[in-house]
């Protein structure tokens, strides 16, 4: 890999995005190494350097404008320095004036203000408790946040904010592990927690879960419940798929370090990853990513990105960093890194069109097809057709990038054949869409785009 050279920059400090391409040298060396054959990582662009070559991104969040915002320690980009990276697919600035590092999580709002935690108490000579939010011109404080480091971030559908760390006092009054804001206030949720909250995830009907030291828990909005007999060890990573499924991740000793719950016990994703998971994201085609230091999963080294899907793991083509700390999936399906590369690259990496060029080489079962949506993009309706060769009870949905589902088109018995759907997609807010059909095991789905 090539890096140019900037004039106020030695050669280890420079951050590059980098890019898959669909290109390969050597597809059976990798192949065998349980590899995709036709992933590469490129460099790109210029974005987050790492001060003295050894920064280190550990979160990731994705507006819905397709900027990303890195959170970490020692980020830089050729013009100036701080916890807090923005990056509009060309340039790279920081959020000046921001907290100090390290900043430990990132959550973009659905109105583009991005919210930040981590281990700070100042915020432009003010007092911030671990907490900050950045109005796209100005950061802000929340209330007088909380007493201690502050880990992950979650929002509801409502808008109400969750922060979960090590701090057991929120606005001043007692808040076990994690809390919630409502605009003007912080409250605890109950009695709190156990122990240190490193995850968090809301589900579309509102259910919050809590991952960390004491496992994973559910509120209900009354109470906690934790779910099924736990997991021994801790939970780094949280993440809902399109259907539903709770997807876990982290160092476990009774499980994988990769689970989900079915609703009743926890299982692993095939035989499962070793070492440990530091970050879980989903795509938009389904896909489970996994993120860490060298991961071996399904007893294949697979580098330190991994990718569940059709019951099978397999890894990102050319290894990147030392550890991924942070994965995020764009609205146009483009997957990111963050981590620690040892002073020898990025902390932020870019893998573009991923789905188009890990799925091309991948067939469908003959038993059910789902043809590309069309228009693509759409304004007003858009067209899709499936395939049936037997008799099934069929779903067709509609999910967005966050994985909500928000039309339901079909959901019933289906005859042999070929049938049409139409997606309305004039009922639609611009972004990015995922239609999907499940018809009994058998799952397929294509992306779209809505344009107003």
């Amino acid at each position: 890999m090539t890096y140019n050279r900037l004039s106020r920059a030695p050669l280890a400090f420079l951050i590059t995005i980098l890019s898959f391409t669909g290109f390969l040298t050597d597809a059976r060396a990798q192949n065998q190494a349980g590899l995709v054959s036709d992933v590469l990582w490129e460099p790109l662009g210029y974005c987050c350097f790492g001060s003295s070559g050894f920064g280190e991104a550990y979160a990731l969040a994705i507006g819905s404008d397709g900027v990303v915002y890195a959170g970490g320690d020692g980020l830089e980009t050729p013009h100036d320095r701080g916890s807090v990276i923005r990056w509009d697919g060309s340039n790279g600035s920081v959020l000046r004036y921001g907290p100090s590092p390290p900043v430990r999580t990132v959550l973009v709002s659905p109105d583009g203000r991005v919210y930040v935690g981590g281990r700070f108490n100042a915020l432009r000579h003010q007092a911030a408790g671990n907490i900050a939010r950045w109005s796209g011109m100005f950061w802000g404080l929340l209330g007088t946040g909380l007493n201690g480091e502050v880990q992950a971030l979650a929002m509801g559908p409502e808008g109400t904010l969750y922060a979960g760390g090590r701090f057991n006092e929120a606005g001043g009054q007692p808040a076990y592990y994690i809390a919630q804001w409502d605009g003007e206030a912080w409250a605890p949720l109950g009695m709190g927690l156990r122990d240190s909250a490193y995850a968090l995830v809301v589900g579309e009907d509102g259910t919050l879960y809590a991952g960390g030291m004491f496992g994973i828990e559910r509120w209900d909005g009354a109470e906690w419940d934790k779910l099924g007999a736990g997991l021994e060890g801790h939970v780094n990573a949280l993440v809902l798929g399109p259907d539903g499924t709770l997807y876990a991740g982290g160092r476990f000793n009774t499980h994988s370090n990769v689970v989900q719950w079915d609703g009743l016990n926890w299982s692993s994703l095939g035989t499962g990853i070793t070492w440990e998971v530091r970050a879980l994201v989903v795509g938009l085609d389904g896909s489970l990513y996994a993120g860490g230091a060298l991961l071996k999963a399904d007893s294949r080294t697979t580098g330190r990105v991994a990718r569940w899907f059709d019951g099978e793991w397999t890894g990102l083509g050319s290894d990147i960093a030392v550890r991924v700390n942070a994965l995020a999936i764009s609205t146009d399906g483009e997957l990111y890194a963050g981590g620690n590369y040892g002073g020898s690259g990025p902390p932020v990496s870019k893998a573009s069109n991923l789905p188009v060029s890990i799925h091309a080489s991948r067939p469908l079962p003959a038993t059910v097809t789902l043809s590309a949506p069309h228009p693509n993009p759409a304004a007003d309706v858009a067209r899709t057709a499936f395939t049936l060769e037997h008799d099934a009870h069929v779903r067709v949905t509609v999910y967005d990038v966050l994985g909500r589902a928000v039309v339901q088109l079909v959901d019933r018995m289906m005859p042999p054949g070929e049938h049409d759907v139409t997606i309305p997609a004039g009922s639609l807010s611009s972004g990015s869409y995922l239609v999907q059909i499940k018809a009994g095991a058998q799952v397929r789905a294509r992306p779209f785009v809505v344009v107003r």
